[in-house]
């Protein structure tokens, strides 16, 4: 057909030679990528361990172990800050806008004025793809991306039309099998067991719980005084706590007091706090872990009487606090991007489903400062020149009979 005639295969006696391409990344560059993911730590509840989905070694990624969210995470957050190391300018500039479209059409509150410029905006992006990327990459999927912003308009934001809570229930549902020949009748089963359990839970009395056996040594009468004296020991320092507090009004002697107190033998130390609905480590209990549960954040107001966000500051109320993590910029070393963790909703404000609490809207979205353009001089923006790492497929051995 003639259409980028740069990038035919070559076939050689040892199998086929695909010259580099705009979108061939170096050995360098794919070990990059993948350390960047493999080392990669998140706070709880934000995605998946990619440790065990990247593959260092063959510099791959597992896709089959990968979940449809660890997919979204991916897509809206972490592959613009994993793809700076990318020394191709306009296929890097070109993922990362796409990207930064999924990020915005996933948030909560989305302007419906901003929807126009959004969907104007993925039309240049895609034209920036097709520059770029084989024209094998664009199939159905690919095309389907142009009407997303024009479905948001007439269906509101896409967390109400997304598949992610019935993904959630029919996982639910899977579990509750036990009887893989009869699938649908166990599924039928344990969940109307379970709906049933939870209607005449409203009906039990919470102090008398159903399964918990009285202790036959009540009413025992062969009691004799040693155990009487036993029991005395080990009780009387409680009764005496309990009763100081109930009589606390009519008892003034502070001796009494502090010997109804008691000693403290031990001290309470805590490795990870919960507050916000965030979850916090120490910095010893985060080194320890595959989560990174240590960075704060705090949004104050300068002098400028202009709100700005704070990191890690020692003297802030808890009530202000929120979490952040950091991922190593690929772009610059030694340097950080800091990326805002996740909340767990359920709970805030009386909420019972996560999908009913709007506080997506204090995330800010990500955004490029600049728009990527395709210059009308470059007319090879699909070949790369600054590496000559051709990819070779080695033809496939006959067995011999």
């Amino acid at each position: 057909m003639g259409i980028r005639p740069e990038l035919y295969a070559e076939e050689t006696d040892t199998g086929t030679v695909l010259p580099v391409a705009a979108t061939t990344l170096s050995k360098t560059e794919r070990r990059e990528f993948c350390e960047f993911l493999h080392g990669l730590k998140v706070p709880s509840g934000y995605s998946s361990n990619f440790k065990r989905l990247v593959s260092v070694k063959d510099m791959k990624l597992n896709f089959h172990l990968m979940k449809s969210h660890d997919c979204h995470v991916l897509m809206t957050a972490l592959l613009p800050v994993a793809l700076r190391g990318i020394k191709t300018v306009l296929v890097r500039e070109a993922i990362m806008s796409l990207c930064f479209f999924f990020n915005a059409i996933e948030q909560k509150v989305i302007d419906v004025e901003a929807l126009s410029r959004l969907e104007r905006r993925h039309f240049e992006t895609l034209c920036l793809l097709e520059a770029t990327f084989p024209p094998s990459f664009f199939d159905l999927m690919v095309h389907l991306t142009a009407h997303l912003a024009k479905e948001i308009f007439y269906l509101g934001p896409s967390y109400l039309h997304q598949m992610f809570p019935y993904e959630r229930f029919y996982g639910f549902l899977k579990s509750l099998v036990h009887n893989r020949s009869l699938p649908e009748g166990a599924m039928v089963r344990d969940y109307g067991t379970i709906e049933a359990v939870e209607w005449a839970m409203g009906y039990k009395d919470p102090q008398n719980p159903i399964g918990v056996p009285h202790s036959w040594h009540e009413g025992n009468p062969n009691r004799n005084e040693a155990w009487v004296a036993k029991k005395h020991m080990q009780g009387f320092n409680t009764w005496l706590r309990d009763y100081v507090q109930k009589a606390s009004a009519a008892i003034t002697d502070n001796l009494i007091r502090k010997l109804a107190a008691g000693p403290l033998f031990t001290i309470t130390t805590y490795q990870a706090y919960d507050i916000n609905r965030y979850t916090f480590y120490t910095i010893a209990q985060d080194g320890k872990s595959i989560y990174q549960n240590i960075g704060v954040g705090v949004d104050a107001i300068d002098n400028d009487i202009e709100k700005d966000t704070y990191y890690d500051e020692l003297f802030i109320f808890a009530k202000d606090v929120q979490q952040v993590f950091y991922v190593p910029d690929l772009a610059k070393k030694n340097w950080y991007v800091v990326m805002p963790g996740k909340r767990r909703i359920v709970g805030v404000e009386n909420v019972v489903e996560e999908e009913e609490y709007n506080q997506f809207d204090k995330i800010p979205s990500l955004d490029m400062p600049y728009r990527p353009q395709l210059l009308a001089n470059d007319k090879t923006p699909y070949l790369r020149s600054n590496h000559q790492e051709t990819i070779n497929v080695r033809k496939a051995r006959k067995k011999q009979v």
